[in-house]
């Protein structure tokens, strides 16, 4: 599992962006998580082939943001 922190979330369109450990970019689906992420939150996935190209999968939010957990992944 990879870790990061969601850095934007459109909930009208249901996708949004995590920022991953090694600062990449990924993208994923709000029906993709355990819950409705908001953006700061700290969370594990898994890479998957969606839709025709790499997205997030089996998001999980692990806690609420937190200034030092987004520092420690910048």
């Amino acid at each position: 599992m990879r870790s990061g922190f969601i850095i934007s979330i459109s909930k009208t369109a249901g996708i949004g962006l995590i920022r991953d450990s090694n600062n990449q970019k990924i993208r994923f689906h709000v029906e993709d998580t355990n819950g409705v992420p908001n953006k700061g939150d700290l969370v594990t996935f898994e890479i998957s082939f969606k839709n025709w190209s790499l997205a997030a999968t089996n998001v999980m939010v692990l806690h609420p943001p937190k200034e030092s957990a987004q520092d420690a992944l910048i």
